[in-house]
């Protein structure tokens, strides 16, 4: 019998690369890298040829509540029925 798992991915798109992962949770996780040089290479971009290339919904959110979602889902937020995070950003 083939159980299938629910798969979570991610893209952190930065001023100079896109960081790819996907996996189960944390300890099925797989990353990539590659250089965002181009000005060609836009988050749409990837987000297309993702939802094209899987045929799945392909959404974009915040690092923020991305997160908040790995704490719920795996960290210390399991079970909760709410919970609050705070970002703190600390300028010299």
């Amino acid at each position: 019998m083939h159980i299938l798992k629910s798969m979570f991915g991610g893209i952190e798109a930065g001023g100079t690369k896109f960081v790819c992962g996907i996996g189960t949770g944390p300890e099925d996780l797989e990353t990539d890298q590659f250089p965002t040089s181009s000005p060609d290479i836009t988050v749409n971009d990837v987000l297309g040829a993702v939802r094209n290339a899987l045929g799945v919904p392909v959404g974009f959110d915040t690092d923020l509540n991305a997160a908040i979602l790995g704490e719920a889902r795996w960290g210390a937020a399991q079970g909760l029925r709410a919970t609050v995070t705070f970002h703190a950003t600390l300028r010299k």
